[in-house]
C-alpha cells in the first residue's frame, strides 16, 4: 500500500481547492445568466411542463395532437358556440378555430383533448374542411428578471421531449424565424423570434375516398422575446400541412428565416432601446 506522505495530502488538499474554486466560479457565471435564485424555481416549472406525462402521440413521429386528427373533419371539433373565423391567404380560402383553456367565452372553445402544458390551441381547415394546421402554445410565458444570456431551459427540456417520444434529434432541422410584419430583415435586432426543430414525413390524406399522399410537418418550437430587464421564454407544438402553412404563414412576407440569435443580440436590443 502506497504511504500518504505530508507533501501527498498538501497536494490533495490543493486539488480540492482548485476544483472547489472552479465550481464556485461556474455557479457564480451560472447566476449571473440566469439571473435571480427565483428564476430557478420558474425554469423547473417550465421543464416539467414540456415534460407532461399528458403530451402523448399516437405514432412517432405523429398524425394527431389532443385528438384532433390532421386531415380530419375540422366541423367534428366544433360545439354549439364555437366561432369561426373566416381567412384568405395565396388567394386560398381557410378557416380556423381557437380554444383557450382560462377563457370563460363559449365562442374560444372546441372538442380538443387538452394537456395541463398547454392554454391555447388552435386548428384551421381549407375551403374541403380538412384539418391541415394543429397548434398548441403556453401562454403565459415564464418570465427570467435580470436575465443576461438565453437560457437553455426551453431547448434542453425540448431534448428529453423528443427522446420521450422516441424521436432522434439527428432527423429534425432546426430553424429560426422572427416576425417580418414591421419590415424586419434577416439582418434585424429583434425583441422575439422562434426556434424551430422540425421533421418532415409523409401522411395518407383520405378526401372522400381518394388517397393523396401529404408532406406534413411537426415543429417543437421555442419562443423567446427580450425585454430591458427579463427575457421570456415560451413552448409550442405543431403539426401541419407544409403546403398549408406556407400560405397561411407566407414564408418571407409573414416570417423571416435568420442566423441562430446569440447572446449578444440581447444586449445590442437592450442598448437600441435605451437610447
Amino acid at each position: 500500500m502506497k504511504k500518504v506522505t505530508k507533501d501527498n495530502r498538501k497536494s490533495y488538499i490543493y486539488t480540492a481547492i482548485n476544483i472547489s474554486v472552479v465550481v464556485i466560479i461556474f455557479a457564480i457565471l451560472n447566476l449571473w445568466s440566469i439571473g435571480d435564485f427565483e428564476n430557478y424555481k420558474k425554469i423547473s416549472g417550465f421543464k416539467s411542463k414540456i415534460l407532461s406525462d399528458d403530451i402523448k402521440f399516437n405514432k412517432s413521429p405523429p398524425t394527431e395532437l389532443f385528438g384532433i386528427k390532421l386531415f380530419g373533419d375540422i366541423d367534428n371539433h366544433l360545439l354549439e358556440k364555437t366561432r369561426i373565423h373566416d381567412e384568405k391567404a395565396n388567394n386560398k380560402k381557410f378557416v380556423y378555430i381557437e380554444h383557450d383553456t382560462e377563457s370563460s367565452s363559449k365562442r374560444r372553445k372546441f372538442k380538443i383533448e387538452t394537456s395541463s402544458s398547454f392554454q391555447e390551441y388552435f386548428a384551421s381547415a381549407g375551403e374541403d374542411r380538412k384539418i391541415n394546421v394543429i397548434f398548441a402554445m403556453t401562454d403565459p410565458f415564464i418570465e427570467l428578471k435580470g436575465n443576461k444570456n438565453f437560457s437553455k431551459a426551453c431547448s434542453d427540456a425540448r431534448n428529453k421531449f423528443l427522446k420521450r417520444n422516441n424521436l432522434k434529434k439527428t432527423d429534425f432541422k432546426n430553424k429560426f424565424y422572427i416576425d417580418s410584419h414591421k419590415g424586419a430583415t434577416s439582418k434585424s435586432i429583434h425583441d422575439s423570434f422562434a426556434d424551430l426543430l422540425s421533421i418532415d414525413y409523409i401522411v395518407n390524406n383520405n378526401n372522400d375516398g381518394v388517397l393523396k399522399a401529404e408532406k406534413v410537418r411537426l415543429s417543437i418550437v421555442c419562443i423567446y422575446e427580450i425585454n430591458l430587464k427579463s427575457i421570456e421564454y415560451g413552448f409550442a407544438l405543431m403539426l401541419y400541412s407544409v403546403e398549408a402553412f406556407q400560405d397561411l404563414f407566407v414564408i418571407g412576407d409573414h416570417w423571416t428565416e435568420i442566423e441562430k440569435p446569440s447572446n449578444s443580440w440581447i444586449r445590442k436590443y437592450r442598448n437600441k432601446k435605451d437610447k
